[in-house]
């Protein structure tokens, strides 16, 4: 049995794992009790000294434990999507740790070469297994409606909670009686159309890249944080069934951008910018 407690869907109780999962990787046990390991590879991880080894040590098993029960939830779910973003996440969570700027965009290069040759290898029998899985054509349709809805809008969006009723009366593909888009980027450019679309992604990514330059730049744990959830739902986004109406969603993904906001204009954090590592 899928393992979904309270949620109606098991998508979205895997994306809620997934940002637990994100949140504990992140966490540092004890932090700012013990000395950061300024190596010559790599940085921001933790040595045992000035602290208890003990309680290091039990923190530690306690974030090792709570990372692969997180992964099992994932993986038992059956949420392929989720994990594959989980599976990413933590190779960049990992590239963040990287010092030298020339290792680190090697390993990212080298990633990258890597994966697209994967892809091209693979390609016909991934396309093979996608078009034999009901679940995936059933999307494929719902963003084929959705498109033709943006266009008959104008691209100016249908308006907010309008998809379902549009889903409904104007069905050109066959969805199986799905209304719902089950894809948060789709569902927000159907929705509020192309320009607040653009908005929003360049938002994304003014994050993002603001984030990624914190982690490397100042050896910032907050930035890693941010940098990694978000290029993680840019897969994790597309599996989940809806989440507008998702009380702990908003919570959840818009307290992130709120703690970056109050980072970014934090005479705290501008104070502490010089005393912070420099990685260049």
């Amino acid at each position: 049995h899928n393992p979904m407690i309270f949620f109606s869907n098991i998508n979205d109780f895997a994306l809620f794992c997934f940002f637990g999962l994100i949140f504990i990787m992140c966490w540092h046990p004890l932090e700012g009790k013990v000395r950061e390991i300024d190596g010559k590879y790599f940085i921001g991880f933790k040595t045992l000294e000035n602290y208890s080894k003990t309680r290091f040590l039990v923190l530690m098993i306690f974030k090792v434990l709570m990372s692969l029960s997180g992964v099992l939830l994932i993986y038992f779910a059956n949420a392929r999507g989720i994990l594959l973003a989980a599976a990413y996440s933590f190779v960049f969570y990992f590239i963040l740790h990287i010092k030298h700027r020339l290792l680190r965009r090697f390993t990212i290069a080298g990633i990258g070469i890597v994966g697209v040759l994967m892809l091209l290898v693979l390609y016909t029998d991934i396309m093979d297994v996608l078009w034999s899985d009901g679940s995936f054509v059933i999307r494929y349709n719902l963003i084929r409606n959705g498109w033709h809805h943006l266009k008959s809008s104008h691209y100016l969006g249908v308006g907010a909670g309008n998809t379902e009723y549009y889903m409904e009366h104007f069905n050109y593909y066959n969805t199986g009686g799905y209304r719902v888009m089950h894809n948060w980027w789709m569902g927000m450019l159907v929705e509020f159309g192309v320009p607040f679309f653009l908005l929003y992604g360049l938002y994304h990514a003014r994050v993002f890249l603001t984030s990624y330059y914190w982690s490397i730049k100042y050896n910032s744990q907050i930035g890693r944080w941010i940098a990694t959830w978000l290029l993680g739902f840019i897969v994790a986004g597309f599996i989940p069934n809806t989440l507008f109406n998702f009380v702990w969603f908003w919570f959840i993904h818009n307290f992130v951008f709120v703690w970056f906001e109050y980072r970014a204009s934090s005479a705290e954090f501008e104070e502490n910018q010089a005393s912070l590592v420099t990685i260049d």
